[in-house]
């Protein structure tokens, strides 16, 4: 029996690090968005043997009143519980979660980095955005859970979404230190990083850190400051303690209607290890 093709669209995948950052689109399915992370998601199909159609965000054509509704973004402190929030999102099949896109990463690097106009770049990340608001499935919401150190560019998205809802994850320092010493993922990898790059464009400029551990605590305490700094009416603040205490909270902030099943599937999913697609029990 021939398997029915799933329908698919043309989404920005990664965006690379340039003085004049392109973005990269693949022509993808709505299973991608069901992975921890988009791009994981992307390169699982890829590994499946698809064949991939290359665009930019140039082919892709918006029709603004067909669009998926954006109701906001998740920022973090990292290691806090974020994924297993997207993982609760991800078990209703009429919300779209973006997580932690290359798309967006790539582009803001490309703002540090090369120094580039801030309207140039909220131009290119409104596009972004609005290519992952296309409809594709049963999908009605779109929420965007950030790479945690975007939060030191929160202005450029609270700028172009005044009045869009978002929301802040945080855990205590000791706690997030200690998971990132372990994981050595995301920016912990810049310790590793021969010269200061690009570590010398996050830490305050009067800062001076002489091991890991002071530069992971120092970056922890700066993601907090920048989320307090842009506090605003559209604001929500949680953390790894409530978190699963505070989900019906959240979803009543970003506007999301679920039903009492819907709720009750969401914290079922807090059962198993949030960044396997594959239900793995978590155990403590």
């Amino acid at each position: 029996m021939s398997s029915i093709k799933k329908p698919r669209k043309l989404f920005p995948k990664h965006t690379i690090v340039e003085e004049h950052p392109t973005t990269i689109c693949y022509k993808l399915p709505a299973v991608v968005f069901k992975y921890p992370f988009f791009n994981e998601g992307v390169q699982a199909y890829q590994m499946k043997g698809h064949a991939i159609t290359n665009g930019t965000l140039d082919a892709i054509d918006i029709i603004p009143n067909r669009q998926l509704e954006l109701k906001g973004f998740i920022f973090h402190t990292s290691h806090c519980g974020s994924t297993l929030l997207v993982r609760m999102l991800q078990t209703t099949s009429h919300i779209r979660v973006i997580s932690e896109t290359e798309a967006i990463n790539g582009l803001l690097l490309s703002y540090v980095l090369h120094n580039l106009p801030k309207e140039t770049v909220q131009k290119q990340l409104k596009e972004i955005i609005e290519s992952y608001c296309q409809p594709l499935g049963d999908e009605k919401h779109v929420i965007f859970k950030l790479t945690s150190w975007n939060i030191f560019m929160i202005d450029v998205f609270l700028e172009l979404y005044p009045t869009t809802k978002w929301m802040y994850l945080d855990r205590k320092t000791e706690e997030v230190v200690a998971s990132l010493k372990k994981s050595d993922g995301g920016f912990a990898q810049w310790w590793e990083y021969p010269t200061d790059y690009p570590r010398k464009y996050f830490t305050a400029k009067e800062y001076r850190y002489t091991t890991k551990e002071d530069y992971l605590t120092h970056m922890v305490e700066q993601h907090r400051k920048q989320a307090k700094l842009h506090k605003n009416a559209q604001a929500l603040y949680s953390n790894y303690i409530t978190l699963i205490n505070d989900f019906e909270n959240i979803i009543t902030h970003f506007k999301l209607h679920l039903s009492d099943q819907e709720i009750e599937n969401a914290k079922k999913a807090t059962t198993y290890y949030s960044k396997s697609i594959t239900k793995i029990t978590y155990s403590k």
